[in-house]
């Protein structure tokens, strides 16, 4: 059974982008010629979604006219109080009245995944599936701990080499549903429930861009490296003009931007042009 809904996490209040981010949401940032948002809908849509949503608090308007001007296929759920991660699925419990399987997804985070691609398509007994990735000891990610038969069992502050990606598929059908503000790991995923599987993933690509010096990091990255799975997929969608790629700055002739040379506010404004 195909998912048919995608829920892109856009809400925040952009204090870790910088001065950029107290402007503009994160979730329009520019990636290169388009936008997160942009492209995470178009990775949905590549996955087979067919209905999408955001949710939006920090400069909303501007997440609302961007969808539109854009005549993207995307619901803005405005909130005007900021839920938290759990209580914006909470709220799109009560909006949208859906009790069916969604894709989650962070909207700073990509992942290449053949085996989210087959659970997309399955109908697995589970009642959630979180995707979880690996991460260095030195990394600031929260550790993920699972039982012997992969069953999600809770964060900890031991270090388990896991992380959650920020991708899930959630079970709305399973969710209670209440007000206000909610913690994702206590509210949609609770450690008590013994049928969310963790899905240790050991073969997929994944990229972060949370915050303004991984923003960085990753757009710079990409035009070094100018190979992989995010990278195809952007110049695909002519999310990235090739014409515009040179040595690692991205750009027209004159107008080259060489990433190494700006500040981290500089380059989050100019990475679009």
């Amino acid at each position: 059974m195909n998912i048919k809904y995608c829920y892109i996490l856009g809400a925040g209040k952009g204090t870790r982008m910088g001065e950029v981010g107290k402007k503009v949401p994160k979730v329009i940032f520019p990636l290169f010629e388009k936008t997160l948002l942009y492209s995470q809908f178009v990775f949905a849509k590549e996955l087979g979604i067919k209905n999408f949503f955001v949710n939006a608090h920090h400069l909303s308007d501007k997440v609302i006219d961007y969808v539109k001007k854009n005549k993207l296929n995307i619901k803005v759920i405005v909130e005007e109080e900021l839920f938290g991660s759990g209580g914006a699925i909470h709220n799109l419990i009560k909006k949208e009245k859906l009790n069916e399987k969604i894709l989650v997804i962070n909207s700073d985070v990509f992942l290449f995944s053949k085996e989210l691609k087959k659970r997309i398509l399955s109908n697995s007994s589970v009642e959630h599936q979180l995707f979880g990735v690996k991460f260095d000891e030195d990394q600031k990610y929260n550790s993920v701990a699972w039982k012997d038969d992969n069953k999600f069992d809770g964060i900890t502050k031991n270090y388990t080499g896991y992380t959650f990606s920020g991708v899930s598929i959630i079970n709305l059908a399973k969710i209670n549903y209440e007000e206000g503000v909610l913690n994702f790991f206590e509210k949609v995923i609770k450690k008590e429930n013994d049928n969310t599987e963790f899905v240790r993933l050991n073969q997929y690509e994944y990229w972060d861009f949370g915050t303004e010096e991984q923003y960085i990091h990753s757009c710079k990255s990409l035009l070094e490296r100018q190979k992989g799975e995010l990278y195809n997929f952007l110049v695909r969608n002519n999310i990235i003009n090739l014409s515009k790629v040179e040595n690692g700055c991205y750009g027209n002739g004159s107008n080259l931007i060489e990433l190494e040379q700006l500040t981290v506010t500089q380059k989050s404004i100019l990475l679009k042009h």
